[in-house]
């Protein structure tokens, strides 16, 4: 029952054979060959029990009421581990999932617990440690990490606020971790904020940007596919001027509400012994309804280089779930009224895109879309409008739905947001459907789980999961206590374009200098790559497994890795280099066969075209604009297969001079921390694992990489050196 992907995914691979035996590897049980590696989660009825909403039923994160430090606000957070019921037919005592709380102990027990309220201009400071057990509750392969993340230590655990303007040494990069007492820490985690008796390894994020819906979770190296799954993630909501619990211009204007309801979708795979027996014995403290996550690596799906033997347990080149989540609660319902909405959606799935529209439920048939003759869903009478990215508000409202019929694609891929005015204008119940192809674009059936379905391993029941098309339920009735206006415009801050020769746009020059102060404009392009090849021996402590392995490269540096396949480990010298204040553009060549969400730390890019190339770093035929809902500052930008996409990236000094003062002789920025009466200036220090990897660099440790969290940790991630 062998499965192959209609496209050939593996073009790129030079000198992989397929192995045509090896369906008999060995370490894989018989039972879970037609599962094709997933192990099929209990059919739970989808729509009866309500959606948790932030404040309200998921708390977010206290800040220490009498503050220690002037002019911040303080957290404690710790990252630990707990238990929550999902669903109402789950097991009463809860699934078991990792998390974080504050100093109260509130927000440790709700999934997606701690969130974040911030204003711009007050900076947050809080101090970090990690409570989880020394065994991790799903799989954990030790052959991937890259050398020096700790050994064998499983209960590290990093703080990265994705989408962050903060200094290296609070970006909670991948060697940011830390570990329980006796605090053994990561090769990046250095002392340099002074807490009125010595220098600490706080974070500390100045808030300087603007309104926008952000989130921090784990990036621990070699696990954060596991712990962000796990439940390490919330939100971090910016508040400003515009758009503040307080007023502001979308309130006293449009009526736009500030907080609206953040939404952040999930896909889980929930164990049960029947689907996978084995599973015990990778992991410890097991009951019924707990989080599965795939720990062989099946050639089935993901082909595997003649003579390769991956380990047991395996990481695994993507992981999509079966059962959707909507605020960490399984095909939940929310209550609307007929009216206009704002909704945050955040897709934090691992590897999942969404391709989303809202559909009519039939009547006679509980939880699922109502068909027409042909089996297509119809449409729900909903309009939809996006205000907002990652990156902020967008400068026009781009339309994406109009009476149920789309206007432009609506997609989210893991990691990206997006800021709505959803109009429900009939009552009746509406479904939240997705039809992404996983991976994406092209998809493969068995990762598509909905009624009918005949590729899938074990079919699903009409109202029950496994599901992946009808996320969550709106039940509309009576009417909105909002009266919003959609606005013609937006206050939002975007790089200046006007239309390219070649199609696309073209970073407009003269109005940048005139817009950005005191920042230049660097037009030569750089060049970069995504790849895939086979993972060599040399890599792993594991030998020849002969999983992929998915790689960044820099056409200026085309022979850094050692085998010369394309592409460059995570571990190896950096070769991409930013200056603060500048403005540069680079070319993202897709060299794959899937889409790919890369996001960039420490700086937001502005996407200026898309244009189909070919494998030497030419381009073929006219570039297209991006998208009107792409038009503003994006911190995750989809990569799409056999193209170049073109950005623009604004790399934004984090500690701007004259609020950070500058040290004399060295010019490092520093922090003025004031405790009492005294003030002390601490200075950022360069980063010590830079200097590990290439003793001549001096800088600022960030990195970019691809948001499908299997991929980022084997090994599609690179340094990002910012001077």
């Amino acid at each position: 029952m062998g499965f192959r992907r209609k496209i050939t995914r593996r073009q790129f691979i030079k000198g992989a054979a397929i192995a045509g035996g090896a369906m008999m590897m060995p370490g894989i049980p018989p039972f879970l060959r037609d599962a094709h590696a997933y192990a099929i989660s209990p059919p739970l009825r989808k729509f009866i029990d309500p959606m948790p909403l932030f404040v309200f039923n998921i708390p977010l994160a206290s800040k220490f009421t009498t503050q220690p430090y002037t002019g911040v606000d303080y957290y404690q957070l710790t990252a630990g581990v707990f238990r929550q019921q999902l669903h109402s037919q789950l097991p009463v005592s809860g699934t078991r999932l990792y998390g974080y709380r504050d100093h109260t102990g509130v927000s440790f027990h709700k999934h997606l617990g701690g969130a974040v309220l911030a204003t711009k201009g007050t900076p947050v400071r809080f101090t970090f440690a990690s409570d989880l057990p020394a065994s991790h509750i799903l799989p954990y392969d030790t052959s991937i990490p890259s050398p020096g993340n700790g050994g064998s230590r499983q209960d590290r655990a990093a703080v990265h606020l994705h989408g962050g303007l903060v200094p290296w040494t609070s970006d909670g990069g991948p060697f940011h971790w830390q570990c329980p007492a006796p605090n053994v820490v990561g090769a990046s985690v250095i002392p340099w904020l002074w807490n009125g008796t010595q220098n600490v390894w706080d974070y500390f994020y100045p808030n300087n940007q603007s309104a926008r819906m952000m989130w921090y979770h784990d990036h621990a190296i070699g696990q954060t596919r596991l712990n962000a799954y796990a439940g390490v993630a919330t939100g971090y909501i910016m508040q400003d001027s515009n758009d503040s619990l307080a007023g502001g211009v979308l309130q006293n204007t449009y009526g736009i509400p500030f907080l609206g309801h953040p939404i952040v979708f999930q896909d889980k795979v929930f164990w049960n012994d029947v689907n996978d027996p084995l599973y015990p014995s990778f992991v410890s403290g097991l009951q019924i309804g707990d989080l599965w996550y795939p720990w062989f690596y099946d050639p089935a799906i993901w082909p595997i280089a003649k003579g390769g033997i991956p380990p047991t347990p395996s990481a695994i080149p993507e992981f999509f779930g079966d059962t959707m989540l909507a605020n960490g609660h399984v095909y939940p319902y929310h209550e609307v009224g007929q009216g206009r909405h704002r909704f945050r959606f955040l897709n934090a799935c691992n590897a999942r895109w969404l391709d989303l529209s809202f559909v009519q439920e039939d009547p006679f048939v509980p939880g699922e879309p109502l068909l027409t003759k042909k089996g297509v869903p119809v449409a729900a009478n909903v309009d939809v409008w996006q205000i907002g990215t990652e990156g902020g508000l967008l400068p026009i409202p781009a339309k994406l739905i109009t009476g149920g019929v789309p206007v432009q694609p609506f997609l989210l891929g893991p990691a990206e947001r997006a800021d709505l005015i959803i109009d429900f204008k009939t009552a009746g119940n509406v479904i939240l459907y997705n039809v992404a192809g996983a991976p994406f674009p092209g998809g493969a059936p068995i990762f598509d789980w909905f009624v009918g379905n005949k590729n899938a391993a074990v079919a699903t029941t009409p109202g029950f999961g496994p599901n992946t098309r009808t996320i969550m339920q709106f039940r509309v009735a009576g009417t909105s206590p909002h009266s919003i206006i959609v606005p013609p415009t937006l206050p939002a801050v975007t790089v200046p374009t006007m239309p390219a020769p070649n199609g696309g746009l073209q970073v407009d020059a003269v109005a940048f200098a005139g817009q950005f102060i005191g920042f230049t404009y660097d037009p030569t392009p750089v060049d970069l790559s995504l790849n895939e090849v086979v993972e060599p021996a040399t890599f792993t402590t594991a030998g020849n497994t002969g999983r992929l392995l998915t790689l960044i490269g820099n056409r200026a540096n085309p022979t850094l890795l050692p085998f010369g396949a394309g592409g460059t480990y995570y571990f190896e010298p950096p070769t991409e280099f930013v200056q603060y204040n500048t403005l540069r553009i680079w070319r993202i060549f897709n060299f794959t066969a899937d889409a790919h969400p890369m996001h960039f730390h420490l700086f937001n890019v502005q996407i200026l075209a898309r244009q189909n190339a070919n494998r030497n770093f030419g381009v073929v035929g006219r570039a297209v604009p991006p998208l009107p809902n792409e038009m503003g500052l994006k911190e995750t930008v989809t990569v799409y297969p056999g193209q170049v996409t073109i950005v623009a990236a604004l790399v934004e000094d984090p500690l701007p001079a004259p609020t950070y003062p500058r040290e004399a002789g060295t010019n490092r920025p520093q922090v003025p921390v004031t405790v009492g009466s005294v003030t002390v200036n601490s200075t950022l220090p360069f980063s010590p694992r830079l200097a590990l990897l290439n003793p001549s660099v001096t800088g600022d440790e960030y990195v970019w990489h691809c948001h499908i969290l299997e991929h980022e940790e084997h090994d599609m991630m690179r340094p990002l050196v910012a001077t």
